[in-house]
């Protein structure tokens, strides 16, 4: 079993403990956004973006590089420069977010998914996946999306939706080639309640 080191948009110059770490298992895309505190659809974000993951390519280049497309909640989304629908949150946990945002504004979707097309072109071990996927059938639809474009690296999702667990035997025909388990949102959503974070609910 191989372990993999988890970045959310930390700089590094070498390989964070190799003997330890073989790859880079996720890039939290989200948490490059919120640093700059704009959209996607800006320039500034898609170059942060695009330069990042082309040094972690080349980092870790006979490795596969994985990057999770952003997982902003409309609250997270609201405050950025740049975005051009803002909509009323009634519930963070049940929400618009993740997969489920990304298809509704699919112009950030597009921008997003075209820095993942240039940067392929350069770096083939650069690899995708999708966050707070519903089912299968949502997943195909991202799919062929991401495919139409033009990204021809590997695809991945998460499993952070009850509904997504039990559609698990679906999901594994659509062709990913990585599940990552989300346990804190598929916890939360089986009892219903949002995760305790430092003594608050």
């Amino acid at each position: 079993m191989k372990n993999e080191l988890a970045l959310s948009g930390e700089r590094i110059s070498e390989k964070i403990y190799p003997d330890l770490f073989e790859t880079i298992g996720m890039i939290r895309g989200e948490y490059l956004i919120r640093e700059l505190n704009q959209s996607v659809l800006n320039v500034v974000t898609q170059e942060k973006i695009g330069q990042y993951l082309e040094e972690l390519c080349q980092l870790y280049v006979d490795e596969v590089v994985w990057y999770r497309f952003s997982e902003l909640t409309l609250i997270e989304a609201n405050v950025l420069e740049g975005t051009r629908t803002q909509l009323e949150d009634q519930h963070p946990l049940f929400g618009l977010r993740g997969l489920r945002r990304l298809l509704e504004f699919s112009d950030e979707f597009l921008e997003e998914l075209k820095i993942m097309v240039s940067v392929y072109q350069s770096h083939h071990n650069l690899s995708i996946f999708l966050p707070f996927v519903n089912d299968a059938a949502q997943l195909s639809e991202a799919i062929n999306l991401i495919r139409g474009i033009g990204f021809q690296g590997d695809i991945g999702c998460m499993i952070e939706l009850p509904s997504a667990y039990f559609d698990l035997d679906n999901i594994l025909q659509t062709g990913i080639k990585k599940i990552v388990i989300g346990m804190n949102d598929l916890t939360s959503f089986i009892y219903g309640r949002l995760e305790k974070r430092n003594g608050i609910i």
